[in-house]
């Protein structure tokens, strides 16, 4: 992952972070909002992951075979997973669930800063 995908994860990862404080302190309005920010973060995870696999697919085959391209795709899958993650969090309503939940997303995606 180059810097700047890293610098927009950072970012993404610290939106979740802002989701989990929110819920602790109860101030993130109602569900429907805390839903569009789970989204949100949804959504930046999967332009990570496009931005990562397009630049994957144009390297050239041989270093898409070495370590670096292996490297990312194992971002891309890690990305991938974030993303089904977060989507399932689209139906929940347990805020206990939500937080351990995003808080596991954001344990699995700091490997990749």
């Amino acid at each position: 992952m180059n810097r700047n995908r890293r610098k927009e994860l950072k970012y993404a990862l610290n939106e979740m972070e802002e989701i989990i404080d929110s819920i602790q302190h109860h101030t993130y309005g109602d569900v429907v909002d805390l839903m569009d920010l789970i989204e949100d973060s949804k959504y930046n995870i999967e332009y990570l992951m496009d931005e990562e696999q397009d630049a994957l697919e144009n390297m050239p085959e041989n270093f898409q075979c070495s370590s670096r391209g292996e490297e990312m795709e194992e971002n891309i899958m890690a990305l991938d997973q974030a993303s089904n993650t977060l989507c399932d969090l689209s139906n929940e309503v347990d805020p206990t669930i939500i937080v351990t939940t995003l808080q596991e997303v954001i344990t699995t995606l700091e490997d990749l800063v």
